[in-house]
């Protein structure tokens, strides 16, 4: 919850909260089941739940929820009648973000993203390599997962890429953290974006219009999803009906940071070039 991806979200749920009269409790799930947020779950210590973390298991959501202790998951998908799921078409941003970047010329585009094994993660790579395989370029796929989506991340998977001495025409990266990430590393190399490579983030957080050069990204609803989320609670020890599964839309949001891909060989392959420098 450090990053300011979340900061909008929990204002949106924050707000929402305090007007009804509520205090809102941020628990860890660090630990998992000896948690403190497992244990505020499976002892009821709150009047409902809205659930971030991806290592809360989904039996302790299933042996949790009940009519009057409702759970809202973001991020992920569980079916009962007592939870509630709210995700971003995650899925759909990357596509439109991929399909983007082919229409500016581009065939060599780069993924760089976060744990291998997050939902976040399974469901921006799937946009962004249909997006490629509609083009004929599933091929030329490269992706690159490592550790957390935050700026350190992305700045060490961009450095380990201008390395190999080969670097693409465009990067798209799972989260706008890691692409300011690869911008401080694309300085450090003398590698001018967009003119030497475009990049495109996810999120939209408020710092990506003000760095230079401003960030092309996925817009996501993060301030209208946490209002969502809490108003969901309240609808349901309300006694109102809700759906049991909502879908937000994304936006590009177009800025600085893409280029149209002007230098071509005669087979239609982009010509790189970069001159590394240490």
């Amino acid at each position: 919850m450090a990053g300011p991806h979340y900061a909008e979200l929990v204002k949106g749920i924050q707000e929402v909260t305090m007007s009804k009269g509520y205090d809102l409790l941020a628990c860890s799930s660090v630990g998992e089941k000896t948690s403190t947020a497992v244990k505020f779950l499976t002892e009821k210590r709150v009047d409902g739940a809205i659930v971030l973390a991806h290592n809360i298991s989904e039996e302790i959501i299933l042996q949790s929820a009940r009519k009057e202790f409702p759970i809202i998951l973001l991020d992920r998908q569980v079916d009962s009648e007592f939870v509630v799921s709210i995700e971003v078409d995650n899925e759909q941003g990357c596509r439109m973000a991929a399909e983007y970047l082919i229409e500016q010329g581009h065939r060599d585009i780069a993924f760089i993203s976060g744990n291998a094994i997050s939902s976040l993660h399974v469901q921006r790579a799937r946009g962004y390599e249909s997006a490629l395989r509609k083009h004929g370029l599933d091929g030329k796929s490269r992706l690159h997962q490592f550790g957390m989506f935050n700026q350190e991340n992305g700045y060490s998977m961009t450095k380990m890429l201008i390395a190999q001495g080969n670097l693409p025409t465009a990067i798209m990266y799972a989260n706008d953290e890691m692409a300011i990430g690869g911008l401080k590393a694309f300085r450090e190399y003398g590698i001018k974006v967009p003119s030497d490579v475009s990049i495109v983030g996810f999120d939209d957080i408020e710092l990506a219009q003000y760095v230079r050069p401003a960030l092309t990204t996925v817009m996501q609803p993060k301030y209208e999803r946490g209002a969502l989320a809490a108003h969901l609670i309240f609808q349901i020890l309300e006694g109102q009906e809700t759906q049991n599964y909502y879908k937000l839309p994304t936006q590009l949001v177009l800025r600085d940071s893409v280029q149209k891909e002007r230098s071509k060989r005669g087979s239609g392959e982009t010509v790189r070039r970069i001159n590394r420098h240490d």
